[in-house]
């Protein structure tokens, strides 16, 4: 390989590496925490964004899918990504038990997220109260009324209140009422949730 081909494959990986740098810091996590999250170690991770190694394609995918990003979000040029969110256009999360979620933010630009939930009658957003993460979520009810269960404590909300709390706290939000419910989460940093994945090596310098 030329010198000028070396230089240039030298300077991709360094893009690359500081593209998952930013995304990784971003979201306030360290390289222990998000080796934690997706499988891969710490010391691959810390190859990888210094520009000392290429990821191959299913280690790069398993770090972004540990960040909630994808590959043509992390290459997404800041400047495309300052374009309004249309409601037709917003991502939308389903689930079988009548529980539905639209993320109102882009990624990766965002050191919060923000979802509009929506839950029938009855229903809750999770089974059984659950904890993930370290972050910090905000939740307004917009309409109906929600019973939200924070640990050992239960508190009613309706239109136009809101409520914060820990996720490392066990935390549930239900529907109460008999209208359907809509919330407004805003997280910070974006809720990450484990991967279970493995790391392998090859030797050909990729990761």
């Amino acid at each position: 390989m030329s010198d000028t081909a070396t230089e240039a494959a030298q300077a991709e990986r360094e893009q690359l590496g500081a593209r998952i740098l930013q995304a990784r810091t971003s979201r306030g996590l360290s390289a222990r925490a998000l080796a934690g999250l997706s499988g891969i170690s710490a010391g691959t991770i810390s190859m990888v964004e210094r520009g000392l190694a290429t990821p191959r394609i299913d280690t790069l995918v398993t770090l972004l899918r540990a960040m909630n990003l994808t590959t043509s979000q992390l290459f997404s040029d800041a400047a495309a990504l300052h374009q309004p969110l249309r409601l037709a256009d917003r991502p939308q999360l389903d689930s079988p038990d009548g529980h539905k979620e639209f993320v109102l933010t882009r990624r990766p630009l965002s050191n919060f997220e923000v979802y509009i939930g929506r839950l029938d009658p009855g229903r809750s957003n999770f089974p059984e109260p659950r904890s993930h993460g370290r972050s910090q979520e905000f939740v307004l009810v917009q309409a109906g009324t929600a019973t939200v269960t924070i640990g050992d404590e239960q508190h009613v909300l309706y239109a136009g209140d809101s409520i914060e709390y820990l996720s490392s706290s066990l935390h549930r939000v239900t529907n109460s009422g008999e209208e359907p419910l809509e919330v407004l989460w805003v997280i910070s940093p974006p809720a990450l949730h484990p991967k279970e994945n493995t790391e392998s090596v090859d030797g050909s310098g990729h990761v």
